[in-house]
C-alpha cells in the first residue's frame, strides 16, 4: 500500500473548512439519561439545574471557576447555618446560567442521614427559565 508523504498531498489544509460544533450545538442539550437525544426548554434547564447543583465548584479543572456549587465546607457545619448559606450559594450557583431568570421560594428540612448518624439538609425552591417555573429538590449530606 502506498501511503502519501505528507498529508498537504490528501487535504489541502487552507481549503478545508472546519466544523462549527459550538454554533452548531449553542442551542442543544444532549439528554443525560442514557438516550441519545436533544432534550429544549424547561427539561434542558432542569438538567442543567441538576448538572450545576450536583458539581462542586473548584474540584474540576474541566469547569470554569463560574461553575458548580461550593458544599464541601458545609460538612459538618450546623444545620441552622447551612440553611443560611445553602440559599446564597444555590442561588450565585444558577445565576451563570442566563436562561433562569429567578431562584426563590427557598425551604428546608434537616433529616437524619440514611447513611449513618449524621444529617441531611433538602432544599426545595423554585426556579423560574424564560417563560416556564418549575420547583426543585437538592440534598446537601452534612456527614456528621
Amino acid at each position: 500500500m502506498l501511503l502519501p508523504d505528507r498529508l498537504s498531498d490528501i487535504i489541502d489544509a487552507d481549503d478545508y473548512e472546519y466544523p462549527r460544533t459550538a454554533s452548531c450545538f449553542a442551542d442543544k442539550t444532549y439528554d443525560l439519561s442514557g438516550s441519545s437525544r436533544f432534550i429544549y426548554g424547561v427539561e434542558a434547564v432542569k438538567q442543567a439545574v441538576y448538572k450545576a447543583l450536583k458539581t462542586q465548584r473548584f474540584r474540576h479543572e474541566v469547569y470554569s471557576t463560574d461553575y458548580g456549587l461550593e458544599f464541601g465546607d458545609l460538612c459538618g457545619c450546623d444545620p441552622e447555618f447551612v440553611c443560611i448559606e445553602l440559599e446564597r450559594r444555590i442561588k450565585d450557583a444558577l445565576s451563570t446560567d442566563s436562561r433562569i431568570t429567578d431562584v426563590s421560594g427557598f425551604r428546608f428540612e434537616t433529616l437524619k442521614s440514611s447513611s449513618g448518624g449524621g444529617s441531611v439538609v433538602l432544599a426545595t425552591f423554585t426556579v423560574s427559565a424564560d417563560s416556564d417555573s418549575f420547583v426543585f429538590q437538592h440534598e446537601i449530606d452534612l456527614g456528621q
